[in-house]
């Protein structure tokens, strides 16, 4: 679920005010993407930042199933596929355009812990600090 992220973004895009995003501790996942919506990104020494594809969230069980369930299962499947993809979309094009990466270079990073001067290198963030 890409709601609060989506929160994030927008209100990060609409605000007159500059927002400052500080990894004190870990940006995984959401929080990794999020950062990157901030307008000034700040790690600190011992942070880890982490990217990752936007996983498929269905889970079912056709045990016992007949035809027109396994078939509707099917079509939840496509649709949840199809949905995942125009996400992940969404997600890439925010962090190819603020960091500059390109989608193949994102690619190789995901998956993976990022030390801050890996991220700083990536223009995944702004700025490593030793104090806030």
């Amino acid at each position: 679920q890409l709601t609060g992220f989506r929160i994030i973004a927008t209100g990060s895009k609409m605000s007159k005010a500059p927002i400052i995003g500080i990894v004190i501790g870990n940006a995984h996942s959401g929080a990794a993407l999020a950062l990157q919506c901030c307008h000034k990104r700040i790690a600190l020494p011992h942070t880890r930042i982490f990217f990752h594809e936007i996983q498929n969230s269905v889970n079912i069980n056709l045990e016992g199933s007949n035809v027109n369930m396994i078939r509707c299962a099917i079509k939840n499947l496509f649709k949840e596929k199809r949905e995942v993809e125009e996400n992940q979309k969404e997600v890439d094009n925010i962090v190819t355009q603020k960091t500059g990466l390109t989608l193949e270079q994102i690619q190789k990073i995901e998956n993976k812990y990022l030390t801050p001067e890996q991220a700083l290198k990536l223009n995944i963030i702004d700025e490593i600090r030793t104090e806030i």
